[in-house]
């Protein structure tokens, strides 16, 4: 196979569709991200691509955020750096994260401002905390009256 002629610029440019918003990477993609081939075996995302055509070179460190939720943007007014704790308050803030959307407990309670707490860093039913200490009060009560029964056998 005879090696690459055209400049990865030219090839970059090529494989955008330009809408009145985003610019959409039309060739290949991982997980929705656009991949540029730099050389045989070579890749990287489009969007950092894209960010170190317009920004410059940047710390690799630094993640290429999307402000506006489209993975395969690749406009540079959509793309910010940032890291990886921006990337997660960004993901939290916008409604994308594990379990936020969940509305009720594993146990079919409601997550209300009432009924909800945070504990260690997720949300925690009070109703099932109420049920939980109620069985474990009720759990030790019982090995307390079991301790009770055996003095009292004892005695006999």
């Amino acid at each position: 196979m005879a090696p690459r002629t055209t400049p990865i610029n030219q090839r970059f440019w090529d494989k955008i569709n330009k809408t009145d918003s985003c610019w959409i990477w039309s060739a290949s993609t991982t997980r929705g991200y656009g991949r540029l081939m730099i050389k045989k075996n070579v890749t990287i995302a489009a969007h950092r691509y894209s960010a170190m055509l317009h920004f410059g070179m940047f710390d690799s460190r630094l993640l290429v955020l999307h402000k506006c939720d489209n993975p395969a943007c690749v406009n540079p007014e959509h793309l910010l750096l940032g890291t990886e704790k921006d990337n997660m308050v960004d993901m939290v803030s916008k409604g994308r994260s594990f379990g936020q959307k969940k509305t009720h407990c594993k146990h079919g309670h409601e997550y209300t401002k009432n009924n909800t707490i945070m504990h260690r860093g997720s949300r925690e039913c009070r109703t099932c905390i109420s049920v939980r200490k109620k069985r474990d009060y009720q759990k030790k009560k019982s090995l307390t009256n079991i301790d009770k029964a055996a003095t009292i056998m004892e005695e006999d």
